[in-house]
């Protein structure tokens, strides 16, 4: 049984191929689904850059759907990450860079030649069997096969295998930033979460 007062958090995803966000509203446990159409959701922002577009910009809502990995990440497979708690995130996360954070990086000239780090960009479109992006997707199954020369367990992760690892790790990015934005509300009860991909 829930607590007086508490509140279901439903958050609808937007995974794009360019940009991601995240809204959110609060439900009231007991509020009838057709009640829910007149709440307003609130989008998260604050995705902290230098860079970011003003307030009045709708772009301030969005965060860049890129990813860069240091070389020698070692890659679980999911057989791995499915034995952990869930909601566990990895002691060196930190490590993977993400979103504006990656687009201030390539801002800088010097990043651009920094050998350290593997750049993932329009990985959602490995997702679909579009033909329209072909060389991006060649180079994009190049770095993914690359990347996963480092891994955990002794056999070859697919190339599909390595793509949903490389989506949890933006999504756990992305939604981590969206539980700091948030957590400020009242009592939460339960979440539920819809991923929009376009």
């Amino acid at each position: 049984m829930s607590p007086q007062g508490a509140e279901k958090l439903v958050m609808a995803v937007d995974f794009g191929e360019t940009n991601s966000s995240v809204s959110h509203t609060l439900v009231h446990e007991g509020l009838l689904s057709e009640s829910v159409i007149s709440l307003s959701p609130t989008t998260v922002s604050n995705y902290v850059s230098g860079m970011m577009a003003s307030r009045g910009s709708s772009m301030h809502l969005e965060v860049p759907t890129l990813l860069r990995y240091p070389v020698d990440w070692v890659f679980q497979p999911l057989d791995e990450l499915k034995v952990e708690q869930p909601g566990a995130i990895r002691h060196d996360n930190h490590q993977i860079r993400w979103g504006l954070e990656v687009q201030q990086d390539m801002s800088r000239v010097m990043s651009h030649s920094d050998n350290n780090q593997m750049l993932l960009h329009g990985f959602k479109n490995l997702m679909s069997q579009s033909d329209n992006h072909q060389m991006q997707n060649a180079r994009l199954i190049e770095t993914l096969r690359r990347l996963s020369q480092k891994r955990s367990c002794p056999s070859e992760i697919p190339i599909r295998e390595m793509l949903l690892l490389v989506i949890i790790d933006y999504l756990t990015k992305l939604l981590a930033h969206a539980k700091d934005e948030i957590v400020g509300s009242k009592s939460i009860s339960t979440t539920e979460m819809v991923i929009c991909v376009p």
